[in-house]
């Protein structure tokens, strides 16, 4: 037996001296495929820890409550006549005053801060003079009052460079803030006319904001089209109901979030959505888990392959 074994393995040594270049070009592809499975699990751990480290951000607060339904084209039931089979479905798809009051008693009880704004996907967004004929880019809108939007902090732009949105977003002046991905599509610059799906009047453009400030995995339409801010006295000119179907909310260190967010649950109106961070760490921690598991996979698989063609 043991005369089988150091055969086998002199054996083995003589092919790999008389293979040469060849074994060694092996060797080389065998430890290029274990860094690459490392790398992989690398990147797998950056992303998850990504998805879980933004999740305030992405989700504009602690707690954001939303009407309309959580289809990214739910928001085209805003614009008046489009999608809406009555009243009763208008309504449904807004926060009343009586609402909006309930929900603010309760987080200056708790000593928090919220902001409401409009978030409409059904808008598109064109430079002067061009058309979309064909190629329909519906964007994300939102009309917000720049002096609360976020609560968080302010939004700035990044042309003109660091500067907050009330700076730039004037009550009832046909000015827009648009972000970066879709300036860059359309070939926008600060000055240029643009025209608002909903009105025949142009609106200037005062601003261009960074696309880290909405998109993300809660506005897909924002990431891959882009978005853009108006000044919520804007609504009507633009043929959107201006009552707002959005409420972010932060609350102070010590504050049970998913307590909150419960009591919120029972203060909101029916077929309100209620997202707090809580809620959504975990289960972006369960997506980033299972992406990084599948980059691992594919890269094993990658690696068995290349292993048995070696």
């Amino acid at each position: 037996m043991w005369q089988q074994i150091g055969f086998d393995i002199r054996y083995a040594y003589l092919n790999l001296r008389r293979g040469g270049l060849w074994s060694l070009f092996a060797v080389f592809c065998i430890a290029a495929g274990v860094s690459a499975v490392v790398a992989l699990r690398s990147l797998g751990l950056a992303i998850e820890d990504t998805l879980v480290s933004t999740v305030r951000e992405s989700n504009n607060g602690d707690i954001t409550l939303s009407r309309g339904g959580d289809s990214p084209f739910s928001a085209i039931t805003q614009i008046d006549g489009v999608g809406v089979d009555s009243e009763a479905d208008r309504q449904a798809s807004v926060f009343s005053e009586r609402h909006i009051e309930n929900i603010r008693a309760y987080v200056d009880e708790l000593g928090g801060e919220m902001t409401v704004y409009k978030s409409a996907s059904g808008v598109q967004v064109a430079a002067a003079g061009t058309t979309t004929t064909g190629r329909p880019q519906f964007v994300s809108v939102f009309l917000i009052d720049p002096t609360t939007y976020l609560p968080m902090g302010q939004v700035t732009t990044i042309d003109p460079p660091d500067t907050p949105l009330v700076d730039l977003l004037i009550p009832d002046e046909r000015v827009i803030v648009v972000s970066e991905n879709l300036a860059e599509a359309n070939e926008i610059s600060v000055g240029d006319d643009v025209r608002v799906s909903g009105t025949d009047e142009s609106f200037r453009v005062v601003g261009i904001a960074a696309a880290e400030e909405e998109a993300g995995l809660f506005d897909l339409i924002a990431a891959f089209f882009g978005f853009a801010y108006l000044h919520e006295s804007m609504a009507e000119t633009i043929s959107v109901n201006p009552a707002p179907n959005r409420v972010s909310i932060i609350m102070p260190a010590g504050v049970d979030i998913e307590a909150a967010a419960e009591e919120l649950d029972d203060i909101a109106p029916f077929r309100t959505e209620t997202d707090n961070i809580v809620e959504l760490e975990e289960q972006l921690g369960e997506v980033g888990d299972i992406i990084g598991r599948l980059i691992v996979v594919m890269g094993l698989g990658a690696l068995v392959i290349g292993g048995v063609g070696i």
